[in-house]
């Protein structure tokens, strides 16, 4: 009965360790996403590709005003050689 007991700990341990494992990974993650959505926008802008600013920002396709932001936009900020972002720090609860 107590081998019963002391295999039930260490399965629920486990168990417990593997969620908290899993909910860690995932709010990390969702940092490195973001980062990389907005590396890809910057680099886009710098190459001047204004579909693909306006492929990147949601729903922008659908308004006129997006479209014509994002051309201008990418006009404005074209430029040769690599893109290098020193820091990242996107806003955050802007939902």
């Amino acid at each position: 009965m107590r081998r019963r007991y002391v295999i039930s700990l260490i399965v629920a341990g486990l168990a417990v360790f593997l969620v908290l494992s899993a909910l860690l990974a995932r709010a990390f993650s969702i940092g490195g996403a973001e980062d990389s959505a907005i590396t890809d926008l910057v680099k886009a802008e710098a190459r001047g590709d204004a579909n693909g600013v306006i492929a990147l920002v949601d729903g922008c396709r659908a308004t006129a005003d997006c479209r014509a932001r994002a051309a201008a936009n990418a006009a404005a900020l074209k430029r040769t050689g690599t893109v290098s972002i020193i820091q990242i720090q996107p806003r955050r609860g802007s939902r």
